[in-house]
């Protein structure tokens, strides 16, 4: 007879850490989760500022171009941050309970997946408000859009959560890398205007072809599905190596923590 005790106590756990990231994250907030939406609002704003009224940026609809942007990125940015620190951030569960610890990773990743979820109707208002069309196809294209980034963030999120066990820099080098990465990811500028010799190096940069792929489907409803399928693909196989190296890890928690 089958026994499924263990997956409904790995989904009890889930669901547990599910709760407790969305009660600590905004822990004696006035506004609690809003901070998910007016984080990526207020930088949109300052940049629109800086760039269309300041140095008269041409951009055609400049604002709903960074929003669109913004939003995926701090998913991935939240995601790269609290989920590198989520077995350290979790020291005493890790020490008095045994358990799978890949559910730490992946409930940081899917709770800003969840916020990211609750911040997709304030994206379409801004979407209408700029007079966008809204398409049918956004039905499927949404859905699987989530799901590609959620695969491509896992194996990195697994595997760095478990490297900053051992070497506590990890999290400071994400924090340094990912501010590097905002300027060199096509956010806060579209891909059209980076010269052409340049391009090359924009094809290697996956979450770059992951935003522009969000901004494909709001503004014109389709995907460049090619990309996609390649990150997905490489993201499954990543998952594979990443999840036995986290395992291997996870023995050492106890002794290092």
């Amino acid at each position: 007879m089958l026994n499924l005790r263990p997956l409904i106590l790995k989904r009890d756990i889930l669901l547990l850490l599910l709760r407790k990231e969305f009660r600590l994250r905004y822990k004696g907030s006035a506004i609690g989760y809003l901070w998910a939406i007016l984080n990526p609002l207020c930088f949109a704003a300052v940049y629109f500022i800086a760039f269309k009224v300041i140095l008269r940026f041409g951009q055609e609809n400049y604002a709903i171009q960074l929003i669109v942007a913004l939003f995926p990125w701090m998913w991935i940015v939240n995601s790269l941050v609290q989920g590198t620190n989520s077995i350290r951030n979790n020291l005493s569960l890790v020490k008095k309970v045994s358990f799978n610890y890949v559910i730490l990773p992946l409930s940081n990743v899917l709770h800003d997946t969840i916020h990211f979820i609750f911040c997709l109707p304030i994206m379409m208002i801004f979407i209408w408000y700029a007079d966008y069309p809204f398409y049918l196809s956004w039905l499927w294209q949404i859905p699987f859009m989530i799901l590609i980034q959620i695969v491509f963030l896992l194996p990195i999120v697994i595997f760095l959560s478990s490297l900053n066990v051992f070497i506590r820099d990890i999290e400071y080098i994400i924090s340094l890398l990912l501010s590097m990465l905002f300027f060199l990811t096509p956010i806060i500028y579209p891909i059209t205007i980076v010269p052409a010799k340049y391009l090359i190096f924009y094809k290697f940069n996956l979450i770059a072809v992951l935003i522009e792929n969000w901004r494909l489907l709001f503004f014109e409803g389709t995907l460049d599905y090619g990309p996609i399928l390649f990150i997905f693909l490489i993201s499954l196989i990543s998952l594979l190596f990443t999840y036995k190296f986290f395992l291997k890890k996870a023995k050492l928690f106890g002794e290092v923590l």
